[in-house]
Formats: structure tokens, sequence, C-alpha cells
């Protein structure tokens, strides 16, 4: 199942992806989002890369349905790995590992220029693993996903707004 979302900042590329690689930011961001034990193993940028690994306990409020497949708390290991392209846009490689979860979440991310704004899409590939209910619980944990996204694209644009105010001149 493929999931996309996309945010439009009004916002430079470079000045999104500063905030999108801040440690601190980072850390709020998922905590802001529900999740608890955010880990970050590694956040390195220079110039043309920038590399993230992290970890969480994310909340699964989940149907009776699927109790005996999600567990009330669920361990998610995030790696990003982001590269600058010759235009100016950052494309990325995503990868999340569900632990316990019978699931497999991969995609793309890309941060694109456009006019005086800066476009950011995403697009995952949800595969379930389970047989007969798999593609209920991929629907339900897509749902979720579009809901974090929206979260994470919100709280984002707020962090820049309070960047961009809080610099003299």
């Amino acid at each position: 199942m493929q999931i996309k979302g996309e945010y439009t900042y009004p916002y430079s590329v470079d000045a999104v992806l500063e905030t999108l690689a801040e440690p601190r930011h980072i850390q709020a961001k998922h905590r802001f989002l529900g999740a608890r034990g955010v880990r970050i193993h590694t956040c390195k940028r220079d110039t043309d890369r920038f590399d993230l690994d992290l970890s969480r306990e994310v909340p699964a409020e989940v149907p009776q349905i699927f109790r005996t497949l999600i567990a009330e708390w669920n361990e998610v290991r995030q790696t990003e790995h982001w590269q600058r392209c010759a235009d100016g846009s950052w494309h990325a490689t995503i990868q999340f590992q569900v632990h316990g979860m019978p699931i497999e979440l991969k995609g793309e991310q890309r941060l694109t220029r456009e006019g005086d704004e800066t476009v950011h899409k995403v697009r995952m590939d949800l595969t379930c693993k389970v047989p007969v209910i798999g593609h209920k619980l991929a629907e339900f944990i897509s749902v979720r996903i579009r809901d974090t996204l929206r979260g994470e694209f919100a709280f984002t644009e707020n962090a820049l707004r309070e960047q961009i105010s809080s610099q003299p001149g």
C-alpha cells in the first residue's frame, strides 16, 4: 500500500533541512507526536549529506481485532539518508523497522524549491505480512501514518516560524 504526504513551507530548502536535521527539533517533534524513549543514534550533516538513525516507542491505540498483532507501545527504528541534488533540492531514502509488527515500511522524501517556497513530499510503501486480515491492518496503519505526517509537517512549520521570528533583524 502506498502512502503519500505533501506540505509546502514558506521557507527556503536549506532552512527546512536545517530544522529537520536539528537534534533538538527531532527529539521535540517525536515527543509532541506522543513517542517516548526517543534516542538519536546518528545525526550527521555536512553540505551535501544528512544521515539520521533514531529509535523511539510509539503508542498504538488499536481496535480489538488487531490487539494480538500490535502491542500497546511499539519500538520503531527509523533511518534516513539525505543527499543534496545538483538542482539544490534534497532527496532521502527512509526505512522503518517496527519491532514485533508484521510490516515493512520504506520510502523516500524530497525537498524542492517552488518559487519562494519549499515543497516536502513523502512517499512510503507499506507491506503487511499477515494473511486474511493483513489488508485491514495495513489500512489501519496507513491512516495512523498519514495522521503522523500531518503532525510532523505542522510541528516543523511551527518550529521554522519560531526560528525565523527569533532571528535578529
